[in-house]
């Protein structure tokens, strides 16, 4: 069903409503690896970057570190732009969340703007 309906929006992007029927390039994802075999996870994230590269605005909202590795190995293979990604990390501070800015750098790699450094492996 999936592929079916990203399959239409491929078609005619600008024929897509949104839930309260106007006319949108904005899509949401609220964790799809609850709805996805692991197998598909791979086709899943690529299926997100064909829906990017279409001019949709994608908002993917993950624990998957799959997806995070997924598009890093996209980055560093030059298939798409590091700069085509906003990715932010839920943290918690004296018992309050708040999110960090990651960015991915030419090599696929996530980390933190700033001084804040995530090591390779940290995600896993």
């Amino acid at each position: 069903i999936f592929e079916e309906e990203v399959s239409k929006l491929k078609e005619s992007p600008s024929s897509y409503r949104n839930a309260t029927g106007e006319e949108s390039l904005t899509l949401y994802f609220y964790k799809p690896e609850a709805y996805f075999h692991p197998t598909y996870r791979k086709a899943l994230a690529q299926q997100i970057i064909d829906l990017s590269n279409l001019g949709f605005e994608v908002t993917l909202e993950s624990d998957s570190i799959n997806f995070i590795n997924y598009f890093g190995d996209q980055i560093e293979s030059g298939l798409v732009s590091k700069d085509d990604f906003k990715v932010q990390l839920e943290l918690e501070k004296d018992g309050s969340p708040y999110f960090q800015d990651l960015k991915y750098d030419d090599n696929g790699v996530l980390n933190a703007k700033g001084d804040e450094l995530f090591p390779i492996g940290y995600f896993n």
